[in-house]
């Protein structure tokens, strides 16, 4: 099972989700950093396991304001950096042909932020996109609270997980990381 962090963004720093209300997101607390500082969190995760691969929501971007480029940029810009997999609210062909021409960063197309499925069709068969789901009122909720959740997962022939508070909460240990195969 791959477990890939999640890191939401707004206002250049690591904040904590609030079951999708974003009005309510402050900045992360977590014993694997002393502050909310991107590159403090992510190195935080990599004490617990040497993760290849980092999700980020950039919340700014895709609520339609500045994107959290200097995060992304010192990310990029680390001794080992990862792999980033980035919903920016991306809703045009312009701005996902170039990012998908960056070569350190997978762009995540989040169905929330499109008006209909015309980017997708356009896109569909593109080795390097991802698509990411968004389900809210109407339907479905997740979160992978804990490691009985990710051998579920792994169960059903899911190959990987986005993972967020129970990575940032320390629920999940570095050996249960090292026995899951991420």
């Amino acid at each position: 099972m791959r477990i890939i962090p999640v890191l939401d963004l707004k206002g250049g720093e690591v904040v904590r989700a609030q079951q999708g209300k974003r009005d309510r997101y402050r900045p992360i607390v977590t014993p694997l950093s002393q502050t909310s500082d991107v590159v403090a969190v992510t190195e935080g995760l990599r004490r617990l396991y040497p993760f290849p691969t980092f999700y980020i929501a950039d919340l700014d971007a895709i609520e339609g304001g500045t994107p959290n480029s200097g995060a992304l940029a010192r990310l990029k810009a680390m001794a080992e950096p990862p792999e980033l997999w980035v919903d920016a609210g991306v809703t045009d062909e312009k701005t996902l042909s170039a990012a998908l021409a960056e070569s350190w960063l997978c762009p995540v197309v989040g169905s929330e932020s499109q008006q209909d499925d015309a980017l997708l069709r356009r896109f569909c068969d593109h080795p390097e996109l991802i698509l990411s789901l968004d389900f809210f009122e109407d339907g479905f909720r997740g979160g992978v609270r804990n490691e009985a959740d990710i051998r579920a997962l792994s169960s059903l022939g899911i190959a990987a997980a986005l993972v967020a508070t129970s990575l940032h909460d320390g629920t999940l240990t570095p050996g249960q990381l090292a026995t899951l195969g991420t």
